[in-house]
């Protein structure tokens, strides 16, 4: 064998090895999903509530805004407190009252 027969055997070896590798990643992290949790307390599935307080906590959120259309959300969480109850936390940005952008933290409980 030549040493252009045997470079095109390795690479293709490789390829192979890394489509392999791709496709044992996927079908393992699909099978390590638990499926939807429940809250203690409630029928309602984990991203159910969790939009149902989200949205809730947006909703209050923009009533302390100057200007509500301005909202950016940078990021979300909720965290179950207790039965009936969840945290809804959120950073964001919006416009200030002298029109520029400002960086802040938002934090709600919100009963269900």
């Amino acid at each position: 064998m030549n040493k252009d027969t045997i470079g095109g055997a390795i690479g293709v070896v490789w390829t192979m090895l890394m489509v392999l590798l791709l496709i044992t990643s996927i079908v393992k992290g699909c099978a390590d999903d638990p499926g939807p949790k429940t809250y203690e307390g409630t029928t309602e599935t984990n991203s159910d509530l969790d939009w149902q307080v989200k949205w809730t906590g947006k909703q209050e959120l923009r009533k302390t805004l100057r200007d509500p259309d301005s909202l950016q959300i940078i990021s979300e969480t909720t965290k179950p407190d207790g039965p009936g109850r969840t945290i809804y936390r959120c950073h964001y940005r919006a416009k200030n009252g002298f029109g520029g952008y400002q960086d802040d933290t938002f934090s709600i409980r919100v009963n269900h």
